[in-house]
């Protein structure tokens, strides 16, 4: 586990830090660029930790400022901390994110002269087993949390992301269902993609959710999960979250540690939520793609573009 650490900052060390997170923020706004999840997380890095760094160590009043040197001592500063060769990418996406937005002409090192261990993708499989799955909806059903039920069912059934699911629209099932195709306008990183509709339990699945919108009296226009007051987008998100986190432990098999085949992942001791629901439809449409006739190259590419991700590559995160 990483090591947590706090910036111990002097008065004036803080106001210093204060002043970059609004040149950071400033630069930042000034996009549309990826989603607005990702850049709550730019945001948060930049001014949250690299400002308050850039501060205390460099006492740096400007962002153009910032130079190699710079780069190369915050690595090495999260390096000292105990961070995790995936949390430092995540921190330098952050900065190169701002750095492509900024009028800062200095050149950054890259990745490969920044000496980084080599990010070990995909350790743990996250999924979730069909018996797991089934307790979380039977758990929803009995709490009464029909919203919730649908939500678990769409995420396991189509890989949504948890945005994607507060903020899906009536109108959107409606055209899955009739034109096999689940659109998501706005998903990971802003883009667009259509889920294909091409199993049988997901046509089901559309149907019971449009049935229980009907019996609700929403229309085309609305939302499935949320109302259309001023918040409510980020109340839903928030509930389903602390749900899941609830009750997530009360789902899962003592066992599934064991259930492992031959030369697949380990199961992860912790870090299950709505995300795992992704990673199991991921891992079931791949087995399924490939049992119809699809290489592994392909059905990894098919599911990328499902998920939304630009590279294959990443799927290997989510395989078992």
């Amino acid at each position: 586990m990483s090591v947590q650490f706090k910036y111990e900052l002097t008065d004036a060390q803080a106001n210093m830090a204060d002043n970059l997170a609004v040149q950071f923020k400033r630069d930042i706004d000034n996009t549309n660029n990826g989603s607005i999840e990702t850049r709550k997380r730019y945001h948060k890095a930049l001014e949250d930790r690299f400002a308050k760094f850039l501060a205390r160590d460099f006492r740096l009043e400007h962002i153009k400022n910032i130079g190699p040197k710079h780069i190369y001592a915050y690595v090495r500063f999260l390096q000292e901390n105990g961070k995790s060769a995936g949390y430092i990418m995540t921190e330098l996406f952050s900065i190169r994110f701002w750095h492509k937005l900024s009028k800062c002409k200095n050149h950054l090192p890259d990745n490969k002269d920044l000496n980084l261990e080599k990010r070990k993708i995909g350790k743990y499989n996250r999924g979730l087993l069909e018996n797991e799955y089934k307790s979380l909806c039977a758990l929803a059903i009995k709490l009464g949390r029909l919203g919730v039920l649908y939500g678990v069912t769409l995420a396991y059934h189509f890989g949504l992301q948890k945005n994607e699911l507060v903020t899906v629209r009536i109108w959107q099932l409606e055209e899955a269902d009739s034109n096999k195709q689940l659109h998501i306008p706005r998903g990971k990183g802003g883009r667009k993609r259509d889920v294909p509709v091409d199993t049988h339990e997901q046509s089901l699945v559309l149907k019971e959710i449009l049935r229980y919108a009907k019996s609700k009296g929403k229309k085309s226009i609305d939302y499935l999960f949320c109302d259309n007051h001023k918040h409510s987008v980020k109340k839903e998100k928030d509930s389903i979250t602390n749900w899941m986190s609830n009750h997530i432990d009360e789902v899962l098999d003592p066992d599934r540690k064991l259930m492992v085949e031959k030369e697949k992942k380990v199961r992860a001791e912790s870090g299950y939520g709505w995300h795992s629901l992704r990673h199991t439809y991921a891992q079931r449409t791949e087995k399924r793609l490939i049992a119809c006739g699809m290489s592994l190259e392909q059905a990894r590419r098919e599911v990328s573009e499902r998920l939304g991700h630009g590279r294959p590559q990443v799927l290997e995160t989510y395989e078992d």
